[in-house]
C-alpha cells in the first residue's frame, strides 16, 4: 500500500486484490531482502523502457515479482535483478494470452522466468572455459551481496531501534 501511495497509484478493485493476494501468498517464511531485488528488475523495467513505473499494472506485477524470491534466496541478488528485468517482459508481453495482467499471467511468467534462467545457468556450467573465468567474478559478487545484505540488515536495525525510542520519549 505504501508503494502505490508512494507512486500515486489511485487504489482499484485488480490493485486491492493483488495486495491482498500478496499479503496471503507472503504469509510465511517472507524475507523482504529476497523480494526487493525482483521488485527493482521489474521497476526499473518499468521505468526506462516502458515509462510507466506508476501505473496498476506495474504495481500489480511488482507485487507478483515475489514469484521470484526462491530463486534470488538460491542464487543471488544480482540474478533476482535480471530475473525481474526479465519477468517483466514477459508478463507484458504475454498478458493477451490470459486476458490481462493478474494472478495467471504472472506465474506463467514466473515460471517461463525461471526455465530460462535455469536454462542459462545449465549452460555456463556446461561449459568449463566459460565457468573457469566467471567463478571468480561469482565469487566477488556474492561477497559484495553478502555485505550489502549485512549493511541492509544495520539500516533497518537502527531505523526499528530509533521509532522505538521515539515511541518511549511520546509515552
Amino acid at each position: 500500500m505504501i508503494f502505490t501511495l508512494l507512486l500515486k497509484v489511485p487504489l482499484s478493485g485488480i490493485l486491492v486484490g493483488a495486495i491482498l493476494t500478496f499479503a496471503g501468498f507472503s504469509m510465511y517464511n517472507f524475507k523482504f531482502r529476497y523480494f526487493f531485488f525482483p521488485a527493482l528488475g521489474v521497476f526499473l523495467t518499468a521505468l526506462f523502457l516502458y515509462q510507466d513505473a506508476a501505473s496498476t499494472n506495474n504495481i500489480v506485477i511488482i507485487l507478483f515479482a515475489s514469484t521470484l524470491s526462491p530463486m534470488t534466496r538460491k542464487y543471488g541478488l544480482l540474478t533476482g535483478a535480471i530475473s525481474g528485468c526479465l519477468f517483466s517482459l514477459i508478463t507484458r508481453n504475454t498478458h493477451y494470452l490470459t486476458a490481462g495482467i493478474n494472478l495467471y499471467n504472472c506465474g506463467f511468467a514466473g515460471g517461463i522466468t525461471v526455465l530460462l534462467m535455469d536454462f542459462v545457468r545449465i549452460q555456463f556450467y556446461k561449459n568449463s572455459k566459460i565457468r573457469n573465468s566467471f567463478q571468480s567474478i561469482h565469487v566477488h559478487i556474492v561477497h559484495f551481496e553478502k555485505q550489502l545484505i549485512l549493511k541492509f540488515q544495520d539500516v533497518t536495525h537502527s531505523f526499528i531501534f530509533k521509532i522505538i525510542t521515539i515511541k518511549d520519549d511520546q509515552s
